[in-house]
């Protein structure tokens, strides 16, 4: 039974590395598809070996979650949503061993001897919705920026979340846009530059106060997102 503690160590030390390289999206996918794995293999493990590698990528998938899942939601939500989904985040993870010990539960008699099969594989069904669930989640617009260098798909994304898009103007080389709308405080300001005096210039200018006071757009709602070479600031 600790093979599944040893992998969700493992996991939660080189969960950044898929994160990365393959974006959050397709990581928080293969690891629904560890957890089907691992119950799966669980649930019909023919001896203690092959019982102990099941648990372990089980594992696996349980500390990536824990690297994949915050930071997911980390760059896809707004600022005044952050907190409160990555709480939610932490508050499913309890949530989730309360529900598994009723369903163990249930499970108590049902199989005889082999109870404790039905109790893993049961697993595998919550797997399966959570696979077909994430495939509809977006890439994260922040990681097709920094690791992919891919700025019209991560705008494109953008305008999928806040459905509106407006350019206000371009000035001294800075493109400066919104996505969002006035009475949407998910509002965010994309800066492409690689000056970031230049930027704080720009932004706290009388100019790109006016062009978002036309647009309905308060400039204290808007949550700036800043595009340089070297980072991406949020």
């Amino acid at each position: 039974m600790s093979m599944a503690l040893w992998g969700t160590v493992i996991g939660s030390l080189f969960g950044s590395l898929p994160c990365d390289r393959i974006g959050r999206k397709n990581t928080l996918i293969w690891i629904g598809i560890l957890f089907f794995v691992s119950a799966i293999g669980s649930a019909i493990a023919w001896d203690p070996y092959s019982f102990s590698f099941f648990r372990f990528i089980g594992g696996i998938g349980v500390g990536a979650s824990t690297v994949a899942s915050p930071t997911y939601i980390s760059e896809i939500s707004n600022k005044e949503s952050r907190g409160k989904l990555v709480a939610l985040y932490q508050f499913n993870i309890v949530f989730g061993i309360l529900i598994a010990y009723f369903s163990n539960y249930l499970f108590q008699g049902f199989g005889g001897d082999i109870d404790w099969r039905y109790m893993l594989g049961v697993e595998a069904i919550p797997a399966i919705f959570y696979i077909l669930f994430v495939l509809k989640v977006p890439n994260s617009p922040r990681w097709l920026i920094l690791f992919k260098g891919d700025n019209k798909k991560a705008e494109e994304k953008w305008k999928e979340e806040f459905k509106t898009h407006g350019e206000l103007f371009k000035s001294q080389g800075v493109s400066i846009a919104y996505m969002g709308s006035a009475d949407n405080k998910s509002v965010l300001a994309i800066f492409e530059t690689d000056d970031l005096d230049k930027f704080n210039e720009i932004f706290d200018s009388e100019e790109t106060a006016k062009a978002m006071s036309n647009d309905g757009i308060e400039k204290d709602s808007v949550e700036k997102f800043i595009i340089t070479d070297q980072l991406v600031i949020m």
